[in-house]
């Protein structure tokens, strides 16, 4: 037998459809006995698991998923995508709020939120003994503070800008 992997690009571009729509092209033409993905969701990218497997089934091709240890030989596996797909579904659903409120816990924390500070600002991270911590990955408290050079050119460019004296385009452009 002949083994083939292909490799999709990043989840959630056009290019991830176009090379899910040239796979189902391939299972269409019978060039595909058997297509094992290691997650159904990274494979139907948001388009619905429960479609493109029954597509892939409906062709004939065998399709075994490792994480969900999903396969379309096994008995009731019509079943079983229902619920992976429900899973999946709520998931997805719950995802970006989560995110936000991880986020927003991590910025009411002493050791602050992750990124890059406007200008004007810098994170000052505690001296670890001061902070009675110990180990290999410490985390530090962090403050934020004002960076007082920068802070004087925005109180510079807000005078400017609220006095009418430069535009936007000019206070960019100096």
């Amino acid at each position: 037998f002949h083994v083939d992997s292909i490799i999709f690009p990043a989840v959630g571009t056009d290019q991830a459809r176009l090379g899910l729509e040239a796979l189902l092209e391939m299972i269409q033409n019978g060039q595909i006995a058997v297509l094992a993905v290691f997650d159904l969701s990274r494979l139907s990218s948001g388009h619905g698991a429960k479609a493109i497997v029954d597509e892939v089934h409906h062709h004939g091709t065998r399709l075994l998923s490792i994480f969900e240890n999903f396969d379309t030989a096994r008995a009731g596996w019509e079943t079983s995508i229902e619920v992976i797909n429900l899973h999946d579904s709520l998931y997805k659903s719950r995802l970006g709020e989560r995110i936000r409120l991880g986020l927003e816990k991590r910025a009411r924390t002493a050791t602050g939120c992750t990124g890059v500070l406007p200008y004007g600002f810098r994170s000052k991270t505690a001296d670890a003994i001061e902070s009675g911590i110990r180990g290999n990955c410490p985390h530090l408290r962090k403050t934020v503070e004002i960076e007082p050079r920068e802070a004087e050119i925005i109180q510079l460019i807000f005078q400017d800008y609220a006095n009418n004296r430069k535009s936007v385009s000019q206070i960019a452009k100096d």
